[in-house]
């Protein structure tokens, strides 16, 4: 039977961002920089999560135009970081469904609760 290390330096994993699949090669540092996040998070935190985003897509897509690959992050932000969340396994997409139900419902209840 043969290492399950072997190969792992060279994989790159696809995520679905809109009805695009992208590259991305994500490293341990990537993932210590996103686990540093916080949600009062200062500039130079947010600076932090947009490294990662370039870093993962570059590494996998290195013909690809920085430039081309910052305007994609800034059009999809909010979904890359869910998707790479889910990547590095801090949650699920069932987890996720669950927490946008559980809000869609919040949102319902008080519509009609101020009516």
């Amino acid at each position: 039977m043969g290492s399950p290390f072997k190969g792992l330096k060279d994989k790159i994993h696809e995520i679905k961002i809109g009805e695009t699949l992208i590259k991305v090669k994500p490293s341990v540092a990537d993932i210590e920089l996103f686990i540093t996040m916080k949600k009062d998070m200062d500039a130079a935190e947010a600076k932090k999560i947009t490294t990662i985003l370039k870093n993962v897509i570059k590494k996998a897509n290195p013909e690809e135009d920085v430039e081309d690959i910052e305007i994609f992050i800034t059009e999809n932000y909010g979904q890359l970081i869910t998707e790479l969340t889910i990547l590095f396994g801090f949650t699920t997409r069932e987890k996720i469904k669950k927490l946008e139900e559980d809000l869609k419902k919040k949102e319902e209840l008080k519509q009609v609760l101020n009516q």
